[in-house]
C-alpha cells in the first residue's frame, strides 16, 4: 500500500486545493472539460464533491458500494469575500477536520 493519499475533486466550484495537500494528499480533479480516464488508475483515499446543488445524495452511499473505506465529502461553493470571512471559516475548518478524523477512526475498527 502506498504512502501517497489521493483525494478526488469532482465538480466545477473551486475547492481549497492547499489545505488538502498540507494533509498529504495528491489530488486528482474531475471535471466536464478534462479528460480524467487516467486518473482512475489511482484508488481515491478522499472523495470531495465542489457542487452547489446535490439534491440526490444516494449518489454518495453508492459510491461508497464502490470505494468502501473512502470519506466522501460534499462541500458548498467557497465564499467570494475571503477577507470578511476567514474569522467565520477557521471554526469550521476545524469542525471538518475533528470530523474527518472522527469518522476515519469509525471506519476503522
Amino acid at each position: 500500500m502506498s504512502d501517497v493519499k489521493v483525494a478526488w475533486i469532482i465538480g466545477t466550484n473551486p475547492v481549497s486545493q492547499r489545505r488538502i495537500r498540507e494533509r498529504g494528499y495528491k489530488i486528482r480533479l474531475f471535471k466536464s472539460d478534462r479528460q480524467m480516464m487516467n486518473s482512475f488508475d489511482e484508488y481515491p483515499d478522499l472523495i470531495i464533491f465542489s457542487e452547489a446543488e446535490i439534491k440526490d445524495f444516494t449518489i454518495l452511499f453508492k459510491i461508497r458500494e464502490f470505494f468502501p473505506g473512502v470519506v466522501i465529502l460534499s462541500l458548498p461553493p467557497e465564499p467570494v469575500e475571503v477577507k470578511s470571512t476567514v474569522q467565520v471559516l477557521k471554526p469550521l475548518a476545524e469542525s471538518m477536520d475533528r470530523l474527518i478524523d472522527a469518522i476515519r477512526k469509525i471506519e476503522d475498527e
